[in-house]
């Protein structure tokens, strides 16, 4: 199996399936062939793509809480600040990892 490579649904979709999934690569379907047969291609993921999502999620989720100001931070304890720096990083680092955090119980 390899990136580009066109084929028919068959008995071994499921493998060239977990094959995908093992290679970063995903199954799209091509079309369907003048005998009703369908027809699809094996792609690479788009990598860019998720890293934009996450970073537009960041934006979102994110910024908007840890750019408060003085007052609201001198409201924390230290463990929930300890916690929002460690969910903040885990954005930050979040494009790289490809994991999105999730966000601290207590925090609105």
């Amino acid at each position: 199996m390899k990136i580009g490579e066109v084929f028919y649904y068959d008995e071994n979709y499921s493998a060239k399936a977990e094959w995908c999934n093992q290679n970063d690569c995903h199954i799209e379907e091509v079309d369907v062939d003048y005998e009703g047969q369908r027809r699809f291609v094996i792609k690479e993921n788009d990598k860019q793509s998720l890293e934009e999502i996450l970073r537009y999620e960041r934006s979102e989720q994110c910024f908007p809480i840890i750019n408060r100001g003085k007052l609201w931070y001198d409201s924390l304890s230290s463990a929930q600040l300890q916690e929002l720096t460690s969910w903040y990083q885990a954005w930050l680092d979040a494009p790289a990892t490809k994991i999105m955090p999730s966000k601290p119980k207590w925090l609105i």
